[in-house]
């Protein structure tokens, strides 16, 4: 048998030593290391206590029909395009209502009408019993109302737009769009189930209200550049076709103010969640107790046994 045989064998051998000398040892120490999971298990429950509750409110939205109008100017796209007008190329509503919910301009828009700086950036818990949202007096003084937080640069002692945008999308807004039903799933996260479902009611409101105000104005520069056009032309056939596209758009802000579901549709409105989403506090100790365990493990094998590398 030559030496580097020997040596594999040898090898081998002193692994089957080691391990058996490992499991061996844990079979001593497994109170200890009971004792290691049962700490860290009740420690980082308890801990958990510390964390605020927070709580979801979910809609369930759908997109709203489309109107007659849109196949109407579908209809006339060729010959729009011949007087100028790229009207038959219109990107979904859905997709550009779905980018302006997520866009900053919109989000800090909301904050700023719905005035919900305070509870979004300086909530520190919701009282259950008094049914009342705590505000850290540390972040903003409710007796002055002023922010009075001590931060470093580049941020104020006000949160700036891009900030409460970071803290909004990171903490408590949630959008999804499942691609083969076109359902859209909207959630809102707080610490108080009130604010969360009054939230989660006002974008749906909001994101409908801009959307339909947008058109609106888009409808009435159209109808002003239709009317210019009616003047200079002398073909009659192309008038009576600017006619018939000022008539469409004056009848698309007709609709658009006669629906109040405008671009998004509520088939599942948002409730009171009576049950905390997060924190977890089963999962936080399971997770410390495996961290704790295999922080422990690793405390046996450097203290009983020589790692070679």
């Amino acid at each position: 048998m030559d030496n580097n045989s020997i040596e594999m064998e040898k090898n081998e051998s002193d692994d089957y030593v080691n391990l058996n000398s490992f499991f061996s040892l844990l079979w001593k120490r497994k109170y200890s290391l009971l004792g290691v999971l049962t700490i860290c298990f009740l420690v980082s429950v308890s801990a958990s206590f510390l964390l605020p509750n927070k709580y979801q409110s979910t809609v369930l939205l759908v997109t709203a029909e489309s109107s007659d109008t849109d196949n109407f100017l579908a209809k006339y796209g060729g010959l729009t395009a011949f007087a100028g007008l790229n009207i038959s190329e219109e990107v979904n509503q859905t997709k550009i209502g779905l980018a302006v919910i997520r866009s900053k301009q919109f989000t800090a828009n909301f904050i700023e009408k719905r005035d919900i700086l305070v509870p979004l950036m300086a909530a520190k818990y919701w009282d259950r019993e008094t049914n009342k949202l705590i505000i850290d007096q540390n972040i903003y003084d409710t007796e002055d109302q002023k922010w009075v937080r001590n931060v470093s640069y580049p941020h104020s002692n006000r949160p700036s737009n891009e900030e409460s945008y970071k803290f909004w999308t990171k903490n408590v807004f949630k959008i999804n769009e499942d691609k083969k039903t076109g359902f859209i799933t909207m959630s809102v996260e707080h610490f108080s189930p009130e604010l969360a479902q009054r939230w989660a009611s006002w974008l749906v409101e909001d994101i409908n209200n801009n959307m339909r105000n947008n058109d609106v104005k888009q409808a009435e520069l159209a109808i002003e550049y239709l009317n210019e056009e009616v003047q200079k032309t002398t073909s009659e056939e192309l008038k009576s076709l600017l006619y018939n596209l000022i008539q469409s758009h004056t009848e698309k802000k007709m609709l658009a103010f006669s629906r109040p579901d405008y671009v998004f549709k509520v088939i599942d409105p948002p409730v009171i969640s009576e049950e905390k989403i997060s924190p977890q506090r089963i999962l936080i100790g399971l997770l410390s107790s495996f961290i704790g365990v295999l922080l422990y493990l690793l405390y046996l094998l450097v203290r009983n046994f020589s790692v070679k590398f």
